[in-house]
């Protein structure tokens, strides 16, 4: 998976990570976040099957404040 923030979004906004939702743990790849911060990537295993409620850690640079994001992704397993 693919997470990159659009051009409009303050630059002051990068990536910090994935929580690790219990009951997944092994679903995802650790996160590569790109030196900007402007860009994340991770795999998922697909092996579950339903929405997978798992959050995108980011901050902000300038307040130092902290957001979680669930992007609501749906699982197609194997």
């Amino acid at each position: 998976m693919n997470y990159t923030f659009s051009a409009t979004t303050s630059p002051d906004y990068i990536f910090e990570g994935i929580t690790n939702v219990q009951g997944l743990e092994g679903q995802f790849s650790a996160p590569s976040v790109a030196v900007d911060g402007r860009m994340m990537t991770f795999s998922d295993w697909n092996s579950v099957n339903g929405t997978i409620n798992f959050s995108l850690q980011i901050a902000n640079r300038s307040s130092g404040a902290r957001h979680l994001h669930d992007p609501e992704v749906v699982n197609t397993g194997h």
